[in-house]
């Protein structure tokens, strides 16, 4: 596709920092950095062809979302309402995991050293102004989340960014389009409606016992039990080790290690200022050399904001972070090493994204090692989460090893000393909630386990492994009529309802379409009927999917047909085009508005795009979804 190539360029250079850095700040304004790491155990919530989603990913879409809703209506404390934030950012996920599974299979993907590149532009990872991956993987260890784990989430979100962008950055809009589409944004449309009700639809619907029994045995899929399995198991943890004593030597030992190892190498944190060379070089170097004549010691930050074309780090005064000397381009190390701290450069052409940038250095590090005394928890810290880890490797290799030669559980308990325990009569998404592992899962459901037999080590997120054996196993089967008959009733009842109310909107719209009069027909029908004049497309009048409905309709069908369109509580809306008004001639326009819904048309097109592939990808996508209770 045409974001394709534009991904693939946007993987290097200045703005792929600035892109992560959003990413970054995202979750730890919400959350804080301690919830960002703690979902590892928590439930699976969400499946899209067999990749699994947690609480984990669900909580930072939920707060992801929240704070660009917060941002969007500059108020801090607005609050959606939980299920309905739960619900938009299951849809978000199910998106971004098909988007991500197609760019896999364009055979796109950020290499880790990319990503760890792109962390360390958070001080959290950050040891000596550098990324520390020992810091990476301890942080995520000590709050139950697998480092792999939090670094294919981040690599996803990134990839799905710079897709996004790529395809943004291959849109076209020639003059006439533009021309054509803001006079179609501005007309309005005179409208007559009605509309039906579909809760007194629900009201009607009248039922016996022996339809209900009928209902019933023609739809008995829906009133069918979950299996049960009892089971009994034996779980080890990295956890259930208790906390020993590190020697002094051994600190020393490590301390040791660490100077020798310590990159004392000077890093150059920088901001720039970019401009695009929309015409000529000529023009945009000019542009570039009149801009930095007017830079002092106090406005490169004033001035990125008025005349940077980089959106990404225009708002942060330009900021691209630290550079060791080989995170940003050739062409800006090479420029910075002559500078002392607080100068500006020349204009440096990049002949990758076609840009003139000015460069500040503003700041020099030095880096230094910590003394051992600031070093030593650190350290300590370290080694008993190596020594937590070294022990369950160990018990794991054992676990396997008798699982495969004694096969029976009772004895396994008895060589390791480990406690058997048991779950009886549970269902695969109540076993699911207590191992948040899909394998378990699995293996009951392709009956890979024979009931009395113990499995193969299965091992689990956040160092954790079981084995387990299979003591009994219950069929679903068809509930009692009784015990489910208010379930029966609630899903007859709107089924009778939906198939009544779409005959009823059908004949409506046979009859209005033969009419010659749409308010007279309504009101021999007894139906209420409303004129509305000049409906702008940003009315608040109907829903975003109504108006969408009513301004699609074509010109030349003017007062010729009848139309429908649904709301989400399932009411219709029955309405008639009366006239379509043209935009106001006298319509003021400027260059800088203009450019606004250029910009706004542009990305429009794009996420038009987005959503046909989503769709395509979604109408093929095996997905099933799970109702948890999120805690705070």
């Amino acid at each position: 596709m045409a974001g394709i190539q534009n991904i693939r360029k946007n993987l290097s250079g200045p703005t792929a920092k600035v892109i992560s850095w959003a990413i970054i700040i995202t979750f730890a304004l919400f959350f804080g950095w301690g919830t960002v790491f703690s979902g590892s155990d928590a439930n699976n919530v969400l499946s899209v062809n067999g990749k699994k989603v947690d609480v984990f990913d669900l909580q930072s879409e939920m707060g992801n979302l929240q704070q660009q809703i917060r941002e969007q209506f500059e108020n801090e404390e607005i609050e959606l309402d939980p299920e309905l934030l739960k619900q938009l950012a299951i849809n978000s996920l199910i998106r971004d995991s098909l988007i991500s599974s197609y760019l896999e299979g364009q055979e796109l993907n950020i290499p880790d050293s990319v990503a760890y590149e792109i962390l360390s532009l958070d001080p959290a990872f950050v040891d000596a102004g550098v990324f520390n991956k020992e810091r990476f993987d301890l942080i995520a260890l000590q709050n139950g989340l697998s480092p792999t784990k939090l670094l294919e989430n981040f690599k996803q979100d990134l990839m799905i960014r710079y897709w996004n962008i790529g395809v943004g950055q291959s849109e076209f809009l020639s003059m006439r389009r533009f021309d054509r589409s803001l006079e179609l944004a501005n007309q309005t449309r005179d409208i007559t409606f009605t509309r039906l009700d579909f809760s007194k639809e629900e009201d009607n619907v009248k039922f016996t016992d022996e339809s209900l029994r009928e209902y019933f045995d023609s739809n008995q899929n829906k009133f069918l039990s979950e299996e049960k399995f009892s089971i009994s198991y034996i779980e080890i943890s990295s956890q259930q080790f208790s906390e020993e004593n590190v020697n002094e030597e051994d600190l020393e030992s490590e301390y040791k290690a660490y100077v020798e190892d310590f990159d004392s190498s000077v890093r150059r944190k920088a901001s720039h200022l970019m401009i695009n060379v929309i015409e000529t070089q000529e023009l945009a170097l000019e542009k570039a050399k009149s801009i930095k004549e007017k830079i002092n010691q106090d406005n490169f930050s004033d001035l990125v904001a008025e005349f940077s074309e980089d959106e990404g780090s225009k708002n942060n005064g330009g900021d691209l972070g630290v550079s060791d000397g080989t995170a940003f381009p050739f062409e800006f190390e090479e420029a910075l090493k002559g500078l002392n701290v607080g100068d500006v450069s020349s204009p440096i052409f990049l002949e990758d994204s076609n840009s003139y940038h000015i460069l500040k250095l503003t700041e020099l590090i030095s880096p230094k090692p910590e003394s051992f005394e600031e070093r030593k928890e650190k350290i300590k810290t370290a080694l008993l989460l190596d020594l937590k880890e070294t022990k369950f490797s160990e018990l794991f290799e054992n676990l396997s090893d008798l699982s495969f030669s004694l096969e029976e559980l009772d004895l396994i308990s008895e060589e390791l000393n480990l406690e058997i325990k048991e779950i009886n009569s549970a269902t695969l998404s109540e076993l699911n909630d207590i191992f948040s592992d899909s394998q378990l899962e699995d293996l009951l459901l392709d009956r890979e386990v024979t009931q009395g037999q113990t499995s193969d080590v299965i091992e689990l997120s956040g160092s954790r492994a079981l084995v387990f054996r299979l003591d009994e196993y219950q069929d679903s089967y068809l509930k009692e009529f009784e015990s489910v008959r208010s379930e029966v009733e609630t899903l007859f009842a709107n089924e009778m309802a939906e198939e009544s109310f779409i005959k009823k909107e059908q004949e409506l719209l046979d009859s209005l379409n033969s009419s010659d009069s749409f308010v007279n027909s309504m009101e021999d029908k007894g139906l209420k009927s409303e004129t509305y004049k000049g409906l702008t497309r940003n009315s608040s009048l109907f829903p975003r999917s109504v108006m969408n409905d009513i301004f699609e309709i074509p010109r030349t069908n003017i007062g010729k047909e009848v139309y429908s369109s649904s709301l989400s509580n399932g009411d219709k809306i029955i309405f008639y085009l009366d006239g379509i008004n043209a935009a106001e001639t006298n319509l003021s326009r400027t260059e800088e508005g203009d450019e606004a819904f250029r910009d706004f048309l542009t990305q429009e097109r794009a996420q038009s795009l987005l959503s046909e592939l989503q769709t395509t990808l979604r109408s093929k996508a095996n997905i099933s979804t799970k109702e948890v209770e999120l805690t705070n």
